[in-house]
């Protein structure tokens, strides 16, 4: 048996975890699936200047910020693991995972990010 959820983002970038934290305001059973490390390539930013509500600081903190919001809401669950396939189906998605099974949900958010470039 599959576990449903109303949104599930593939991503714990900043989008995803911003995406996550609202899912979790509105009481949405959410599910966000990161591979790696929450909050993408900011994290590697010493300094982030002039962000909303924030002067100064660093990607890594400000991400460890996002993360702890997101996590504070009942209805929202993270998960490490890579996704290794979305398929539309009548009622919503079905994402499948390398190590973690399968998850059905209404609506997928891909916060894809981006890979760094030699």
């Amino acid at each position: 048996m599959r576990k449903e959820y109303d949104v599930l983002i593939v991503g714990g970038g900043p989008g995803g975890l911003t995406a996550a934290i609202y899912a979790g305001r509105a009481e949405l059973k959410t599910l966000l699936i990161e591979k790696s490390g929450y909050g993408g390539r900011i994290t590697e930013t010493a300094e982030v200047k002039n962000y909303p509500g924030v002067e100064l600081d660093s990607g890594n903190h400000l991400m460890e910020t996002f993360k702890k919001h997101a996590e504070d809401a009942e209805s929202v669950e993270l998960k490490r693991t890579t996704v290794t396939k979305v398929q539309p189906v009548e009622d919503g998605f079905i994402v499948s995972t390398k190590r973690r099974g399968d998850f059905t949900a209404k609506t997928v958010i891909l916060d894809l990010g981006l890979s760094r470039v030699n």
